[in-house]
């Protein structure tokens, strides 16, 4: 049990009714509404005894059409919690403001559906808890009489006649079970969880961050709907700041009912357990993962992208954009797993990837340029082919223009050298057939062979004395005809002429 306390009703509505409270009896009474003649109402409350959780309230009309406008005020003294009709059962905080304004219709905010009331043609009736409706061990009860009254413009006006009984309604002991501990399911989503357990009527649930396995002192929340109703999202925390993505948070609830039900001063509060310790995660950021791009430099004027995106909800689909921080930035239209952009202008790119959640942003950045003109290689100029010597094909620089069928006449076979000195001897063989004469050629390995000498055709030896010392010098020779035609040369001989000591 805790300590605290007692809330007083809306101040405006205890002294209104207070002034208006004339002391006629219980069994019934009757009110004056502006607008008409006397209205009689009868209300009782009925008390099963101790071991019921309920009264049963009845209240009685003696004109039928008057039953709409009757209200009925529970309470003690000037503590007026509730406030009791044929639209149901209202708690009176907030409720009291309805009189102040036309038609002066009473505790319209508040509503309990959760105690319903039953109308009949000239009565309405009401199971109401013991400890939370019927907050008192005896309880006050006044009759009110609402209604279009053109004087109803404020609390205690004449547009709402209200009559006290003269007696306390006495209620014949308290009954209460304690609420059941709540089993808690929790499911995360994006930024929020949401909370699902079974409530019971007038009772509050309270939920406790347990962080590094400890239950904080205090609650975070207070959650109270209706039975119908079992199913809370929390979507910020303590500060109200909406919850981070991808965060842990464990709780656990414990289930209270605040009666106004006072043990001297303590006001009694049965409550559960606490219940088990309930785990939940957000949902992690979203994230996204190109698996196919253009390359970094393109002649492409299109461009293919295809991504995957995790931790994406059922059907989401991601927002894509061109160039989205130029002022030619576009959407583009692209699906859970791609997109495609054409007519691409040249220059540089960015394609971007907005997943769901507006986390973050993905790019890929690209360029398209012009293609290549390919260069034409530079012309090689090619040298002149300079023509074959047709009269000295093996290029030695001896002709043969002595041609027998069509090819060169037959060589005299490879003479002979030997060196004397400064002096080189060839010795020469025959003569081919029909030579008038023999040429002898020399080279000195500066360049082509040149004529050094033209012997008769049946000479048998040649002395050069044109040479130097330490020189090597090669020697052919050629047959000739009568004409001057000279046929194919001979073998090549060497010869070195030594250096003088």
């Amino acid at each position: 049990m805790s300590r605290l306390p007692r809330v007083l009703a809306p101040l405006s509505v205890a002294i209104g009714l207070t002034a208006l409270a004339p002391a006629v009896a219980m069994a019934g009474t009757t009110v004056t509404f502006p607008d008409g003649g006397p209205v009689e109402t009868t209300v009782q409350i009925t008390d099963p005894g101790p071991s019921a959780n309920t009264v049963h309230l009845t209240v009685t009309a003696a004109t039928p059409s008057d039953l709409s406008k009757t209200k009925v005020f529970l309470g003690r003294g000037q503590y007026v919690f509730d406030v009791i009709g044929t639209d149901g059962v209202h708690e009176v905080d907030d409720a009291f403001q309805d009189l102040a304004t036309d038609p002066c219709a009473v505790s319209q905010a508040g509503s309990r559906p959760d105690v319903p009331v039953t109308v009949g043609a000239s009565t309405f009736t009401a199971e109401l808890p013991k400890g939370e409706v019927i907050s008192f061990e005896e309880a006050d009860v006044a009759a009110v009489v609402t209604g279009p009254g053109t004087g109803c413009t404020r609390a205690g006006s004449s547009g709402i006649a209200v009559d006290f009984f003269a007696d306390a309604e006495e209620i014949d002991g308290f009954s209460w079970s304690d609420p059941a501990t709540p089993a808690v399911t929790a499911v995360g989503g994006r930024r929020q969880y949401a909370l699902s357990f079974t409530q019971e009527s007038g009772t509050t649930y309270e939920l406790y961050r347990v962080i590094n396995g400890v239950r904080e002192q205090n609650p975070s929340r207070y959650l109270r709907g209706t039975s119908g109703d079992p199913h809370f999202v929390i979507d910020s925390d303590n500060d109200g700041k909406s919850l981070p993505v991808g965060t842990d948070f464990s709780f656990q609830l414990r289930a209270v009912r605040q009666f106004n039900v006072w043990d001297g001063n303590d006001l009694i509060e049965p409550a559960s357990a606490f219940s088990s310790v309930v785990s939940v995660a957000t949902n992690p950021a979203q994230t996204v993962v190109f698996t196919g791009k253009p390359a970094a430099s393109t002649t492409a004027r299109t461009a293919e992208f295809s991504f995957a995106v995790t931790g994406a909800l059922a059907g989401e689909t991601p927002y894509c954009g061109l160039d989205i921080d130029s002022p030619n930035g576009v959407e583009v239209p692209c699906a859970a797993g791609g997109a495609t952009v054409t007519g691409l202008a040249l220059g540089a790119h960015t394609f971007t990837v907005f997943p769901g959640d507006g986390e973050a942003a993905y790019t890929v950045s690209w360029t398209v340029v012009d293609a290549p003109v390919t260069p034409v290689p530079p012309t090689t100029p090619v040298p002149p082919t300079v023509p074959k010597n047709q009269a000295d094909l093996d290029g030695d620089g001896i002709e043969n223009t002595w041609l027998v069928n069509g090819r060169p006449a037959a060589a005299p076979k490879t003479p002979k050298a030997s060196v004397s000195g400064t002096k080189v001897k060839l010795t020469l063989p025959t003569a081919p057939k029909g030579a008038k004469s023999i040429r002898v050629y020399r080279a000195d390995g500066k360049g082509n062979y040149k004529l050094v000498k033209t012997l008769k055709a049946g000479s048998k030896a040649f002395t050069d004395t044109k040479v130097k010392a330490g020189q090597t010098y090669k020697y052919k020779t050629v047959a000739v005809n009568a004409k001057g035609q000279q046929g194919k040369a001979s073998g090549t001989v060497t010869a070195k002429v030594k250096k003088k000591k």
